[in-house]
């Protein structure tokens, strides 16, 4: 008698043969959803630390280095700062002219003063006593001008910005910004 049929032991090689392959692919998954979480929280940090710094350049390059009033280091936690600065007098905010006095020189509004400071994990600016929230997941945030960073240009001011989050895995992910402003002379 002839029989067509696969025997017993080829049926077991072909189910353990698919089953690592089955294993292989499945392996090939996790690990790939893995590495688009890992990305996509990074690319969130990244995404959120620029948009800050953007947000803190358009004042601070209206300021100018006599004009910050304060880089308080350390406070309220070690390693954060806080930075106090006045911006120009601008009567018409529109179009982006600060005020001048008789003598051509920038009238400033000393008497509004502008606060960026970190309190749990969250990166704020005070104007005028209003709080507006720049970033969230905040490590730390320190400022440098030309007095603590001597390769800085007496104009310049370095923000260093770090952002971290624990994922529901718990392992932590964590971005450093860091920009040059160039502030008003």
């Amino acid at each position: 008698m002839n029989n067509k049929a696969f025997t017993l032991v080829e049926t077991l090689m072909a189910s353990v043969l698919m089953l690592i392959l089955v294993g292989v692919l499945t392996l090939a998954f996790f690990q790939a959803n893995s590495i688009f979480y890992e990305t996509d929280i990074l690319a969130d940090l990244q995404a959120d630390a620029r948009l800050a710094i953007d947000k803190m350049a358009v004042d601070l390059r209206r300021t100018s280095l006599s004009y910050i009033d304060s880089i308080i280091q350390d406070s309220p936690v070690a390693g954060t700062d806080i930075i106090d600065y006045y911006l120009p007098d601008d009567s018409s905010p529109k179009d982006g002219i600060p005020d001048l006095d008789n003598n051509g020189d920038i009238i400033w509004d000393s008497v509004n003063k502008i606060r960026i400071d970190t309190v749990t994990g969250q990166l704020r600016m005070i104007n005028n006593g209003v709080v507006t929230v720049l970033a969230n997941n905040v490590k730390k945030v320190n400022f440098f001008n030309q007095p603590r960073d001597s390769s800085l240009y007496l104009n310049e001011l370095r923000v260093v910005l770090e952002l971290e989050k624990t994922a529901p895995n718990n392992r932590t992910y964590n971005t450093t910004f860091t920009s040059i402003i160039n502030m008003r002379n």
